[in-house]
């Protein structure tokens, strides 16, 4: 993990034992890169009788040693920054994959441009597996809040839910009231 990753690491692991308790048996749960999806991915190795689909090799490889967490990773080409997988062949095999819920990793989430990221590939990988997926919650801690990244994954209103390391205020939280996007704040270690 990057220095500037271990900043927002506790606020990270919060958002993700929240997540961690609403998985079922059978579930396609589908996380995208970024460094809190990948504190989910963790906390998923004692899960049973579940499907990881993933774009991020670090996450895969994370998820290569647990037992009855079936692992598919989408393939394609890395990218080094974020260990995610794009490009065609990834968009051919996230084209047929059936997804239950999905953790987006984002960059920024704004008002104006919704839930944003950096890269166009990515975005487009991201794409295409939120149509694959019956619930989409993007995962983001507070430093995310406010900040737009160069491309639009998704509106805002097209959140089935968010996770996140404080319960929003403001713009965010009104947006969910009107969108009826369920916020999903994880306790706090004491």
């Amino acid at each position: 993990m990057r220095i500037r990753d271990r900043r927002n690491c506790k606020r990270r692991n919060a958002s993700r034992r929240r997540r961690r308790d609403s998985y079922q048996r059978g579930d396609v749960i589908c996380l995208t890169g970024g460094t809190t999806t990948f504190l989910i991915a963790r906390a998923l190795k004692v899960r049973r009788n579940i499907t990881v689909v993933t774009n991020a090799v670090n996450i895969a490889c994370e998820l290569a040693d647990a037992e009855d967490v079936q692992v598919v990773v989408v393939g394609g080409v890395m990218r080094a920054k974020s260990y995610e997988l794009i490009g065609p062949l990834a968009e051919i095999v996230a084209e047929r994959i059936n997804i239950t819920k999905m953790f987006l990793g984002v960059d920024g989430v704004s008002a104006t441009h919704g839930w944003t990221m950096h890269s166009e590939m990515e975005v487009r990988i991201a794409q295409i597996l939120i149509r694959r997926s019956g619930e989409v919650y993007p995962v983001f801690d507070d430093s995310k809040l406010a900040k737009t990244a160069l491309f639009t994954i998704m509106p805002l209103a097209d959140a089935t839910g968010i996770v996140t390391n404080r319960r929003p205020d403001g713009w965010l939280a009104q947006a969910c009231r009107d969108n009826q996007t369920a916020v999903h704040v994880p306790e706090q270690p004491r």
